[in-house]
């Protein structure tokens, strides 16, 4: 079965690579270890960091009989001047690619509040624009049930207008009719008055000749008035019947405009219907958009607010780092203060050599 990296392997690699003159950092100590992640190699590195002065206090303590050469304590203080560099340089580019993400992350916010803006407001005029054709397409559905109210008063008074010439066209076939038997009438009066006339033609004739006279001028002059009220009744009728065709076809284009405006009505109250739904399914769409762009928003926020986090802890981190740093370059400066200590003792303790006397 595997095991992990231990702190005991990390603080050996460490230590490997500080003898070989390189700067201990989570990428060469995996590199040195051949395995191990950087969240299981970081913790351990930065415990090795941490116990570094105290370690370092301890050999100075401990060979105090045999102080660092100058080259040596030279080289320590310049490779650790470096290695204190190389942190510091690697902590700020940690929090300069942090601040890059931050930034990042409040442009992509600003570019999807401005999508979402850009989104409101084209919803919001199509609303609009659909708002306005179902008022136009109410406002012709309206005239069009006008026009309809009004062709059924025109239907109202064609029809209106077909009886009063059906009525008068009944008249005239009365007055017809009674002229006819007016007249036939008038002939079987004239036919009794011959009859009569021819019995008293032998004893009467003068007179019966004035009264055939008479009584022919009376049935020539009723063939004539009835001629003339034929005529009359004939032109009458031609008129009243002409009159009665054209109120008929007023009439039937009256019904036909009817039909036609109902239609016209019944397509555009579909339409509005349709526009209606449309509408609904507009402002559910904006509903949509809205709790996505709210939920994008919200997200982006916390986002934010997790990327200020870690900045601020990045920023922690890095004073405590200093505050590290400065602790080891004490210790490390007491190390060479106190090994230039042992070095001028070890040198004042050295026995001289006996002056030969003067003879």
């Amino acid at each position: 079965m595997a095991i992990g990296v231990q702190e005991a392997d990390v603080w050996a690699a460490a230590d490997t690579l500080l003898q070989a003159g390189e700067q201990p950092t989570i990428e060469r100590v995996r590199l040195q270890l051949g395995r191990g992640s950087p969240n299981t190699v970081g913790p351990h590195l930065k415990a090795w960091f941490r116990g570094l002065s105290g370690r370092l206090n301890a050999t100075g303590q401990a060979e105090v009989a045999g102080p660092a050469p100058d080259s040596v304590t030279q080289a320590a203080q310049q490779f650790w001047t470096l290695a204190l560099a190389a942190a510091k340089e690697e902590w700020q580019q940690a929090i300069a690619i942090e601040r890059q993400a931050l930034t990042n992350a409040q442009e992509i916010l600003a570019a999807d509040q401005r999508v979402l803006a850009l989104e409101q407001e084209r919803l919001s005029q199509r609303e609009t624009d659909l708002k306005a054709t179902i008022y136009s397409l109410r406002e012709q559905a309206a005239a069009l049930r006008d026009r309809a109210e009004t062709l059924e008063k025109q239907c109202q008074q064609s029809d209106a207008r077909a009886t009063s010439l059906e009525a008068r066209l009944t008249e005239v076939t009365e007055r017809e009719r009674a002229l006819q038997e007016r007249q036939h009438e008038a002939e079987q009066q004239h036919r009794q008055a011959l009859a009569a006339a021819e019995q008293r033609h032998a004893s009467h004739e003068r007179r019966w000749l004035n009264d055939l006279d008479v009584q022919r001028q009376a049935t020539r002059k009723a063939q004539d008035d009835l001629e003339q009220h034929r005529k009359t009744a004939t032109t009458s009728q031609a008129a009243h019947q002409d009159a009665l065709a054209r109120a008929a076809d007023e009439l039937r284009d009256a019904h036909d405009e009817l039909a036609q405006a109902r239609h016209e009505s019944l397509n555009t109250e579909r339409t509005i219907a349709q526009l209606e739904q449309a509408q609904d399914a507009l402002q559910t769409q904006l509903a949509m958009a809205q709790t996505s762009a709210a939920a994008v928003h919200d997200s982006l926020k916390e986002r934010v607010a997790d990327l200020n986090l870690r900045l601020a802890e990045q920023s922690d981190q890095l004073q405590v780092k200093d505050q590290q740093i400065a602790a080891q370059a004490q210790v490390l400066a007491q190390t060479q203060a106190l090994a230039q200590q042992q070095v001028g003792h070890a040198t004042s303790s050295t026995p001289k050599a006996k002056r030969v006397p003067e003879r």
